[in-house]
């Protein structure tokens, strides 16, 4: 587990009110909001249905 050290709290809510402040500006689809998490997880879906291998198909 991390932990912010007491001397850096009020630099570090400084700028994760930044970073906040990009989920409120409005759509623009021009310039899209990406978001990224920090996570370990490796998100993979199947999007459409497989389509299944007939014999002689590699």
């Amino acid at each position: 587990m991390w932990c912010i050290p007491a001397q850096g709290n009020a630099r570090f809510v400084c700028q994760m009110e930044v970073v906040l402040e990009v989920y409120k500006r409005p759509k623009d689809l021009l310039h899209p909001v990406v978001c990224m998490d920090e996570t370990s997880v490796q998100c993979i879906k199947e999007v459409r249905p497989p389509i299944t291998a007939e014999p002689g198909q590699s």
